[in-house]
């Protein structure tokens, strides 16, 4: 059976019950796979095997089967066959670089700094959704954002402590785990 993991890849297999004196023709059983999320339906194959879908993004699926019929069997057709993809689960981790040279703040007054981040967690399917920024004093004051790849440079910064930290909704396969706050 499927475990619902991001990134699984699927397929649906025919049985006959009842009282079968002959063997039913598996030729004429088709399948179809809908994926609910985005409201499309295709063709999935033939016998006694659909062919296979995937690697799956979250949401919900369904496969539907049907047999035409034979020369001793009436057609009929399968109940839906419903599968859920569950969200797969990225940390958020930030690094603060010193806007002149790209390496660690030096801690200077001064200084111009942004934020950068990174996703750590297994990735079946690139990461489409967005990163936001807070910059705030040491007091928790926010005098800066941002979002994207990394965030607006902050300063010339006063003296003082300071903090970076970034957040993310995720997108539709991914849950993200926020960054704590990174003091510079």
């Amino acid at each position: 059976p499927p475990s619902g993991q991001l990134g699984e890849s699927v397929y649906d297999v025919s049985s006959f019950s009842g009282t079968l004196p002959f063997t039913p023709d598996a030729s004429k059983v088709s399948y179809t796979f809908t994926d609910n999320t985005a409201a499309t339906t295709v063709g999935a194959g033939s016998g006694l095997q659909s062919s296979t879908q995937g690697p799956l993004q979250a949401g919900g699926y369904k496969f539907d089967a049907s047999f035409a019929g034979d020369r001793n069997y009436q057609s009929t057709v399968s109940g839906d066959e419903p599968l859920t993809i569950s969200q797969g689960t990225l940390t958020l981790q930030t690094m603060i670089q010193d806007a002149t040279t790209g390496g660690a703040p030096t801690g200077a007054l001064g200084d111009k700094v942004y934020d950068t981040y990174s996703l750590s967690g297994g990735q079946p399917f690139p990461f489409i959704g967005t990163v936001s920024y807070t910059f705030q004093t040491g007091s928790g004051t926010p005098i800066g954002a941002g979002s994207g790849s990394q965030s607006m440079t902050e300063g010339p910064l006063q003296a003082g402590s300071f903090t970076f930290q970034a957040s993310s909704t995720g997108d539709r396969n991914y849950l993200v785990t926020g960054s704590g706050p990174q003091a510079l």
